[in-house]
């Protein structure tokens, strides 16, 4: 995915569609997105028979949980990631930092962020870090 994602992002540099000082102002945001999945109990060897008896069916709730980082001016996506789990946004910020840098070889200088980052533990000491609705940022330079 990341691969991928590059390659987008060089293709985009090379036309000039994304300037390189674009990646150094990024949002991050995790979503949080639940799943319903209806899973048979019947045996595999009985499927066959199913369609003349009542299957019984039960739900389970799944959690799928994806972190993006898009630029701030145009909204390019310049990294995205499966979060395992159910971390606090506050953790997933390093590695969102990390991935950009990776990716687009551009550290990010600012990062724009919901009130789901709260408190200033998990935050990094290489960017200043903006939370909405705030009057203030957290700085580290």
């Amino acid at each position: 995915m990341e691969k991928l994602l590059g390659e987008t992002i060089e293709a985009a540099k090379l036309e000039r569609a994304l300037k390189p000082n674009e990646i150094k102002r990024v949002n991050v945001d995790t979503t949080v997105q639940e799943k319903t999945r209806t899973r048979s109990t019947a045996c595999t060897r009985r499927k066959l028979n199913a369609s003349r008896r009542e299957r019984r069916t039960r739900n389970t709730s799944l959690v799928a949980r994806s972190r993006v980082v898009t630029t701030s001016k145009n909204n390019w996506v310049v990294g995205v990631d499966a979060v395992h789990g159910n971390p606090y946004d506050g953790h997933t910020m390093k590695a969102a930092h990390a991935q950009v840098w990776k990716i687009t070889g551009v550290k990010p200088e600012e990062i724009f962020v919901d009130k789901g980052y709260r408190g200033s533990d998990h935050h990094l000491e290489v960017a200043n870090v903006y939370i909405s609705g705030r009057s203030f940022l957290w700085s580290h330079f």
